[in-house]
């Protein structure tokens, strides 16, 4: 299985190295938050080796608090669990000022998944390509993550 769809996000695998993570314009519940971090652990578990998140968040709607911690905790727990294998973020949201903010919750934070923000799909893709392509280059099959 290389695709996925729940009620918050479309997840896709098949790019080798990138998993790929679609938000829908939905204001979600604590459920549909849990169904997504399940959903990003069944990519992660599938993928052998090193790898990249990608996730085009440029048509969420912007998450309460409780949602936003949830995510944040989530996300915490599954960087730790995976931990040397994730090679970094990149995320795409929607305008400038959601870019900066989430910049500087990642500068406070000091966000462990190196984040990189930006609101060009195409920008945003080509830099998780070039990622996981330099990763791939340094890291011998024989020794793959």
């Amino acid at each position: 299985m290389t695709k996925l769809n729940t009620r918050l996000a479309y997840f896709d695998w098949s790019e080798s190295g990138i998993i790929k993570a679609t938000t829908h314009p939905i204001d979600p519940t604590p459920e549909e938050v849990e169904e997504y971090l399940a959903g990003f652990n069944t990519m992660i578990s599938s993928v052998s080796g090193p790898y990249v998140i990608f996730v085009d968040a440029s048509q969420a709607k912007w998450y309460n608090s409780k949602a936003r911690t949830q995510l944040a905790l989530g996300a915490d727990a599954l960087q730790k669990k995976y931990e040397g294998r994730n090679q970094g973020s990149f995320v795409v949201v929607g305008s400038a000022i959601v870019k900066m903010s989430l910049q500087g919750i990642n500068l406070i934070f000091k966000n462990q998944a190196r984040q990189r923000v930006f609101t060009s799909y195409a920008k945003a893709l080509a830099a998780a390509r070039a990622k996981i392509a330099e990763v791939n280059k340094e890291t011998p099959s024989s020794i793959k993550l």
